[in-house]
């Protein structure tokens, strides 16, 4: 008999049926008799009971529907495409300064030129033949003034609207306007009646272009014989919030030219492996995310500057008086998709609601093995010729037996808030964790005797 108790598996279910018969007979009384009988109820409809909490997410919670987003093209100069409102009076002063090497009379005519581009391209461009939008400085400085609500402005919201459209690269030329204290008093008085007089004497290269517009420009603009030097000179505390850029040419007097641009107007969320980490987070991993990244548009002033240097050497070696570049932005399509928050609800508490709702599982499967024990019933079935393997196996069936039955009823109702979800993947998933509770619970009542 000994021997026979230690064969296999298949050998005490086949060899020993009566006895497996036997034992599932004297399981089930032991759960369905008496008060066991309400407590196997309970085993049965309490995780069914959790499981339909889950529901109310989904019932009360409405779906959210985001649809595809499409952006339309706009003039890079345009603020349409930026998160950052240039408004001088509200915003940090991204500069209004050109540094520029090296110090020579080319690089001087270049830079002329980009700050031209950079005050005068958007009164030109088509945006601007609307005759809704008035290229007035002081209506626009009067509609960026109303884009801050807490100020109260009774401009309409069509004026705001097309402000929004067709406003140029304003912070440059604003910040240079009101800054009283670095600026020549001239210069600031003629950007503060507006870049229209000097857009018309200056854009064309015409031979107005003198006297205060000149003086104007120059100073905006400041050489150093190395590109160190321009960096250095930027980097002082007195000048950061007045240098916009560092431009270093290369190649001014030859067919193959190229340029360094350093601007003041990007921001760098630490450096090396950190900012590594933090750019991938930033852009890369926008994918996954649930809406389009926005740190792209904090580029606004470099990817100016840059259209404005473009077209100044276009300018420069095709011995042509204007050229404008007609450059626009365009954000990539967003693909649209349903937001079920009911559903993300639901899965939130799905692992807290799986441990309370086995719960009483646990109890009872962990009371009828330890009871077994400690009135020493176990031990003398034993020795009554009852395999060990025969023992475990029948009760093992039959609270995994209770435990499908309440798997199938979850994922029954696990249809509804989880309709997304294969619904045979969840029933397999409910009576594999179920299996692996019930092995849970016998290694437990090993420390109760």
């Amino acid at each position: 008999m000994g021997t026979e108790g230690q064969g296999s598996l298949t050998s005490a279910m086949l060899g020993r049926s009566p006895v497996y018969n036997a034992m599932m007979q004297k399981n089930m009384k032991l759960k369905t008799r008496g008060i066991m009988c309400c407590c196997s109820v309970v085993e049965l409809v309490l995780p069914v009971v959790f499981f339909g909490l889950m529901c109310l997410p989904k019932l009360f919670v409405d779906k959210e529907i985001k649809h595809d987003q499409f952006s339309a093209s706009v003039p890079v100069y345009s603020t349409a495409w930026t998160n950052n409102y240039p408004n001088w009076e509200d915003t940090q002063p991204i500069g209004y300064r050109v540094l520029y090497t090296p110090d020579t009379d080319t690089a001087r005519q270049v830079t002329r030129r980009t700050l031209i581009h950079m005050l005068c391209d958007a009164l030109v461009d088509d945006y601007i033949d609307d005759p809704n939008v008035d290229s007035d400085f002081d209506k626009r400085r009067r509609l960026a003034q109303a884009q801050d609500t807490n100020k109260g402005s009774s401009v309409s919201d069509s004026d705001r609207e097309h402000l929004y459209n067709y406003v140029q690269f304003p912070q440059f030329w604003q910040n240079a306007a009101y800054d009283d204290d670095r600026m020549d008093s001239t210069a600031a008085e003629v950007l503060r009646e507006g870049t229209t007089e000097l857009c018309a004497a200056c854009f064309n290269n015409s031979a107005a272009c003198t006297g205060k517009y000149e003086d104007t420009l120059a100073a905006l603009m400041e050489a150093y014989d190395t590109e160190q030097e321009a960096v250095d000179a930027s980097l002082k505390v007195e000048d950061q919030r007045t240098a916009v850029a560092v431009v270093v040419y290369e190649g001014l007097d030859q067919d193959d030219v190229s340029y360094k641009l350093r601007t003041n107007g990007t921001q760098l969320l630490g450096s090396g492996e950190e900012a590594r980490l933090n750019y991938k987070d930033l852009f890369v991993m926008k994918w996954d995310a649930i809406s389009p990244g926005v740190m792209w548009k904090v580029y606004y002033t470099f990817c100016n500057i840059q259209n404005a240097i473009d077209a100044a050497l276009l300018e420069q070696k095709s011995d042509q008086e204007l050229v404008l570049l007609a450059t626009k932005v365009k954000a990539f399509p967003w693909l649209g998709y349903d937001l079920n928050l009911g559903n993300a609800i639901a899965a939130l508490f799905f692992s807290i609601i799986m441990v309370f709702a086995f719960i009483s599982s646990t109890v009872l499967i962990m009371k009828g093995i330890v009871m077994e024990k400690e009135l020493r019933l176990r031990e003398g079935m034993q020795m009554m010729g009852l395999p060990k393997q025969v023992y475990w196996l029948t009760w093992f069936l039959t609270h995994w037996g209770t435990l499908i039955i309440t798997s199938f009823l979850c994922a029954l109702i696990g249809l509804y808030p989880f309709s997304a979800s294969d619904p045979v993947l969840m029933f397999l998933f409910y009576v594999l964790w179920s299996a692996s509770l019930v092995v849970f619970c016998y290694a437990l009542s090993t420390f109760f005797s």
